[in-house]
């Protein structure tokens, strides 16, 4: 039972670290002064229309949340539904995280990609919110489930994005239909199976963490 508690105060730690973080990079984003930052230099509006931005909150606030059940219950297991939240949340920050050091990074300089607010948002939150994978105790996740429920912040995202530059004409602050639409839904699909592998590997290193098998179910 001590290991337990142990675990789960260690558990707890990681996800009021990310919590904390997030919180930071957020007052950043918001209250600091513009100085050519991509972010900073948007509007309130522009900000929470961001991805990055909107995992990032969704990934804070489902740590805080891990965090209190967790100190309130220690020893316990997360329940099923807060599993699914912190998982999907995580699986929403890492599309981020590997996007950024993949693609972003290499064309546009990391220096730009990892400076302000996008520390916090690109590298800082997405690492110690996957850390807290790591330790964290619940039922398994079946490998169905994690590529149903970590398709959900993509797809959606990826639906209102869509939906309203073919209604609106424009929009499109990603620059993703610069070069056609064929083009720009194909960068959506190349984001989609990056989400899958992402998805399918959180689930593997949950379920390995906590003790549970891997099921397909």
């Amino acid at each position: 039972m001590e290991e337990k508690k142990t675990a789960a105060i260690v558990y707890a730690a990681l996800e009021i670290a990310s919590a904390v973080l997030f919180a930071v990079g957020f007052c950043v984003l918001f209250f600091a002064p513009d100085d050519g930052d991509s972010l900073l230099g948007m509007t309130p509006v522009e900000k929470l229309r961001m991805f990055t931005v909107l995992s990032n909150i969704f990934a804070g606030t489902a740590s805080a949340v891990c965090a209190v059940y967790t100190l309130t219950h220690l020893g316990k297991k997360l329940p099923g539904p807060l599993v699914y939240v912190k998982f999907v949340s995580v699986a929403a920050v890492m599309v981020t995280f590997f996007t950024v050091l993949l693609f972003l990074g290499p064309a546009f300089g990391f220096l730009s990609m990892y400076r302000r607010a996008n520390l916090y948002f690109h590298l800082i939150v997405p690492l110690v919110s996957l850390a807290a994978t790591f330790f964290a105790k619940g039922d398994e996740i079946p490998l169905k489930k994690a590529v149903l429920y970590g398709f959900i912040p993509v797809i959606a995202y990826a639906s209102y994005y869509c939906t309203r530059f073919a209604i609106l004409k424009t929009g499109d602050w990603y620059g993703f239909f610069t070069w056609g639409v064929v083009p720009g839904i194909g960068i959506f699909l190349i984001l989609l199976l990056g989400n899958l592998a992402i998805s399918l590997g959180l689930a593997a290193i949950y379920n390995k963490a906590a003790g549970n098998g891997i099921s397909k179910k």
